[in-house]
């Protein structure tokens, strides 16, 4: 009997807080290891200029297509955060990174293409951390 007292005084709050507070720091790992792998892409990266071809849309948004040529051999890519409205425009010039010379490893050097997963996941930590970081604080007395 003793046991099932001490179930009941288990507080709920306490342990959404404590998942919230767990879940918030996974993203921020995440994100941090994230951060780290694009620094150390970037410094081993060669930028070639590129052009945007055409647009792919998915009946709501689009993710440009872009040409560029490495070796004197042409090569595409498609972006791919998907947007409204599109953020390129066709025939815009924009630039591609590469890693050793290795067309297969082109992405888009944009805001948009680099970072936008790390702010999303910063922003989630942000949310889940202050939610169980409250909870574990006011419910915590």
């Amino acid at each position: 009997m003793n046991q099932n007292n001490k179930i009941k005084d288990i507080n709920p709050a306490l342990i959404v807080g404590w998942v919230f507070s767990g879940v918030g720091l996974i993203l921020i790992a995440v994100g941090t290891i994230l951060i780290w792998s694009d620094r150390s892409d970037a410094a081993r990266e060669q930028v070639v200029d590129g052009k945007v071809i055409t647009l792919n849309y998915n009946g709501s948004s689009s993710a440009p297509v872009v040409e560029f040529r490495v070796n004197g051999q042409r090569h595409r890519i498609e972006g791919t955060v998907w947007s409204t409205p599109p953020a390129f425009e066709v025939g815009e010039a924009v630039r591609v990174r590469i890693t050793d010379g290795n067309p297969r490893t082109a992405r888009i050097d944009s805001w948009m293409e680099r970072y936008f997963v790390i702010v999303l996941l910063a922003f989630l930590a942000i949310v889940f951390g202050g939610i169980g970081g409250a909870l574990l604080y006011f419910f915590n007395k």
